[in-house]
């Protein structure tokens, strides 16, 4: 993760991630997060650039997904946002998806139940 600031940001506010407590103890820099049903581990690596999605609609690389109620509601909020979404896909029994990035380009897919 290549600027902490803004990731932390992004996820707490945008994807609404809530911040829990980190150890001191770990020598990188970083922030812990938890929603979903899960934690994600922000470590800073000013080195570290991902190369994003080569096509916004379909993943190219390893990504997590979350679901969400009202996918296209979802969407939106993004949107308003100013976040870059890539198009909304029909995947089968009327399950949906669509693609974004982080600010440091690390892919993330919605979907709905």
């Amino acid at each position: 993760m290549s600027d902490l600031e803004s990731a932390t940001r992004f996820y707490s506010e945008v994807l609404r991630f809530k911040p829990i407590d980190r150890p001191d103890s770990l020598p990188d820099n970083g922030v812990w997060l938890e929603g979903y049903g899960f934690q994600i581990h922000l470590i800073e690596d000013r080195e570290y650039r991902s190369p994003g999605l080569a096509n916004p609609s379909l993943p190219d690389k390893k990504h997590f997904a979350l679901t969400v109620d009202d996918i296209h509601d979802f969407r939106q909020y993004l949107i308003e946002r100013t976040v870059t979404v890539g198009d909304l896909i029909e995947i089968g029994d009327g399950r949906q998806q669509f693609f974004f990035c982080d600010p440091a380009d690390n892919p993330i897919e919605i979907t709905n139940p």
